[in-house]
């Protein structure tokens, strides 16, 4: 079962994916038929050319494009947004719905270059090392670099059981993503900020295609410019952001 191991540098632990049983994993949920016109934020249509699953083929030591990657599809989830997040009372109604032409920016006027997608499941203890110890404590200087984070989470406490509103709220909470501000004695508030995007993906609809949601963390990158699949594995792999940094420097938008 899907297993990689990858040693971190904050730690001497080596995390590996954990595993469920043998469930399978979603099925694919593109949220269009390739066609339609879903904009970004600047009113550019999402690209719908070449929509799949095939990572880019490129030089590990250059980062330089062999083999170009497939156009991720536009997936649609429903969750916490970065930002401000007042978790009073934890309903349905603090969610907002993502897309990832939330994410597309073919010319570079958010400051992106990097998507890195995450996977995860609330009973995974490797899901839970990697995001409190890599994607919080990296994410000023990730963005800083040109990397956004978006997390999805497939399973709540129980591998094949799709995760709800309460797992993104207490896996926000206890891992950090959810930064909560203080009152004037110091003491935590219910009002804070979302570090990055936490969304719901019950049952892996949505990357589904691209792994098998018994074993997580899954781990994704795309060039933002053209929304292209640079990478993706099983496991943390603590060298994936800089990889992918690399293979955006090293080679102008896919098409080009």
């Amino acid at each position: 079962m899907f297993q990689r191991a990858a040693m971190i540098g904050f730690s001497s632990l080596a995390l590996v994916a954990c595993s469920g049983g043998g469930t399978a994993g979603g099925i694919d949920a593109p949220v269009d038929n390739g066609t339609a016109c879903e904009k970004n934020p600047y009113g550019d249509c999402y690209p719908t050319a070449d929509l799949g699953t095939n990572r880019a083929a490129f030089s590990s030591s250059t980062g330089k494009r062999t083999t170009a990657g497939s156009t991720m599809r536009n997936y649609k989830w429903q969750g916490f947004k970065a930002g401000a997040l007042d978790r009073t009372t934890v309903t349905a109604d603090l969610l907002q719905t993502r897309s990832l032409a939330d994410f597309y920016d073919p010319e570079g006027k958010s400051g992106a270059k990097v998507l890195h997608l995450v996977a995860s499941s609330r009973w995974c203890s490797v899901c839970a090392e990697e995001t409190k110890n890599y994607l919080v404590k990296n994410a000023d200087a990730d963005k800083a670099k040109g990397i956004v984070v978006l997390q999805t989470m497939i399973d709540g406490l129980r591998q094949g059981v799709p995760a709800e509103v309460k797992d993104i709220d207490a896996w926000a909470v206890s891992t950090g993503v959810f930064v909560a501000g203080t009152d004037a004695n110091g003491a935590a508030l219910k009002t804070g900020n979302m570090i990055f995007d936490l969304l719901l993906d019950p049952a892996n609809q949505n990357f589904g295609p691209f792994f098998d949601g018994a074993g997580v963390p899954w781990n994704g990158y795309v060039d933002v410019r053209t929304m292209e699949i640079i990478d993706y594995n099983v496991g943390f792999n603590p060298n994936g952001d800089a990889a992918a940094l690399k293979y955006v420097g090293a080679n102008p938008p896919k098409g080009t």
